[in-house]
């Protein structure tokens, strides 16, 4: 889990470094980069069937992941429409059945 928090906390500040400087779109493809990372990693942890350092990096890829699509779908509320309050609140509302 403290792996999780650290990817939480670094995927955060990379996406928002990302997305202040190259923009939107970029951050995205970022987060699709992650996507296939990640699950690359997680199908390679299960093969191996023992539990070992290598769950770290997939932990810490699920963390990265989770904080790089919360950033990125932040930046799409905050920047894409007119309303400041409504965007954030049907996202977290949709987001609160498939959590």
């Amino acid at each position: 889990m403290m792996m999780l928090g650290v990817g939480e906390i670094t995927g955060g500040i990379l996406q928002g470094k990302v997305i202040d400087h190259k923009g939107g779109r970029v951050g995205l493809l970022v987060v699709m980069g992650v996507l296939v990372a990640t699950i690359a990693f997680t199908v390679i942890a299960h093969t191996i069937q023992e539990y070992n350092a290598f769950w770290f990096f997939t932990a810490f890829g699920w963390g990265l992941l989770d904080s790089c699509a919360n950033t990125s779908a932040n930046s799409i509320c905050s920047s894409q429409f007119d309303s400041d309050i409504e965007p954030f609140a049907i996202f977290k509302f949709i987001q609160s059945f498939f959590v």
